[in-house]
């Protein structure tokens, strides 16, 4: 908790209200951690001394600097996401309400991920209170069906809402979208297995698609690439052998390379960023004649300039 002293006001004192609450956790899980999933589940006087919505802040933007404002989170998130991942998933039915019209967002057909962590709800009497959806104004009504949400009431700071919390970077489809006037919009979505996971824990590192948190800035013996790379060009990396095999390799380069750059373009039109993802297409294609090396810091180059997913 130390390095988020300064990023969460009061989060030293939630820690250890947490962690008075914790001795005697259910579901085989140790003190410590069920006290991360009640820390990251507790309400403070306003959304900034809240970790959930803190944490959630960085892991759903954007912007160049993620990577570095995430290193603080490194060890929460490992004890945080060890301990959801040692939580039962099943298939069930959630819901998720959010205060506006997100329906020009998610139209049918679309393809998305939730970058960060998304608490829903199997209750219809919890949905109904203004802390979630509540019963006016405009709102999106989400129906999910899902397969890896973690039920956290065992260890939730709030067990009665019947939360069961979506892990960081799960994909998903919109099944169908249905207005209901004046001013609520259902959207029926779908938990879907990406080509390529989003988020890795490992022992000293949690990759999230785009980028990779890791405290030492030491790349991984097994994929000698940058510690911010992406999943996909890890595995490109390997597959390729390109530290010594990388001259008799051109024509798989040239397949991965055109595969990047559509689905750079892809990706930037359904994030409603088409002008971004031809941009960064462009320096993509630029240097797809160059050598290997050109072309991997290319492409290292544009994942810390954009969040895209191949």
């Amino acid at each position: 908790i130390e390095p988020l002293i300064t990023i969460v006001p009061g989060i030293d004192h939630k820690a250890w209200v947490a962690r008075q609450n914790s001795d005697n956790p259910e579901d085989g899980l140790t003190p410590d951690q069920s006290a991360s999933i009640v820390l990251y589940s507790m309400e403070g006087k306003s959304r900034g001394t809240n970790v959930y919505f803190v944490l959630n802040s960085i892991l759903r933007s954007n912007k160049p600097d993620r990577t570095d404002k995430l290193k603080p989170w490194f060890l929460y998130l490992k004890l945080f996401i060890t301990e959801l991942t040692r939580l039962p998933s099943r298939e069930r039915t959630v819901y998720r309400g959010v205060k506006m019209d997100l329906s020009a967002r998610f139209t049918e057909g679309k393809t998305f991920v939730w970058w960060g962590f998304s608490s829903c709800t199997t209750s219809m009497k919890t949905l109904k209170s203004e802390d979630f959806l509540g019963q006016k104004g405009t709102r999106t009504l989400f129906t999910i069906e899902c397969f890896s949400g973690k039920d956290i009431r065992n260890h939730s700071h709030y067990p009665t809402e019947e939360e069961i919390l979506l892990i960081a970077g799960r994909q998903f489809e919109v099944i169908a979208c249905l207005p209901q006037p004046p001013d609520l919009h259902i959207i029926q979505v779908q938990e879907v297995e990406p080509t390529f996971p989003h988020l890795k824990l490992e022992s000293n590192t949690i990759s999230i698609s785009a980028l990779t948190l890791n405290p030492t800035e030491t790349p991984s013996s097994r994929c000698k690439v940058k510690p911010y790379a992406s999943l996909f060009l890890c595995k490109a990396y390997e597959d390729l052998r390109l530290s010594q095999n990388w001259h008799k390799n051109r024509k798989e380069l040239e397949i991965v390379v055109e595969a990047a750059i559509h689905g750079i373009k892809k990706e930037g039109l359904e994030l409603d960023k088409q002008a971004e993802g031809e941009e960064l297409a462009e320096k993509l294609f630029e240097k797809r004649s160059g050598t290997v090396e050109e072309i991997w810091n290319c492409c290292a180059y544009l994942y810390t300039i954009e969040c895209f997913l191949y």
